[in-house]
């Protein structure tokens, strides 16, 4: 979330923005993230649901992802009728998280540093 950064990394339009670098493992052939596949986002739509909990992607632009700087306390389950009058878990968690952030891109997986670079507004 250094703007300075960010700015001299991505230009001016990034200031609002925070910049998520996510390291990754090859693993039989397969980019693995925290012990879960990662997918491109539409093969990840495609797979059976019982997979869901297994794998990972990153989706930007309408059907996003977003991350949250820190660490979820997980004091409570949420469930979809605690956030359905706020249009969506992203929106919930906004309302009620300071540096929560909507991805904007995806870069990667590059290889030289095995890793994604995730941006957020």
């Amino acid at each position: 979330m250094d703007k300075a950064a960010l700015i001299a990394k991505y230009g001016a339009e990034t200031q609002d923005s925070a910049a998520l670098n996510v390291r990754y493992t090859v693993e039989d052939g397969n980019i693995m993230i925290e012990g879960k596949r990662w997918l491109p986002p539409k093969e990840w739509d495609r797979q059976p649901n019982d997979d869901y909990a297994k794998t990972v992607t990153f989706t930007d632009g309408n059907d996003f992802d977003f991350f949250m700087v820190g660490e979820w306390n997980g004091d409570a389950v949420i469930s979809d009728s605690d956030y359905a009058l706020d249009s969506g878990f992203y929106n919930y968690l906004n309302k009620r998280e300071d540096y929560v952030f909507a991805i904007s891109s995806v870069g990667g997986p590059y290889s030289v540093i095995p890793h994604f670079e995730i941006m957020g507004k």
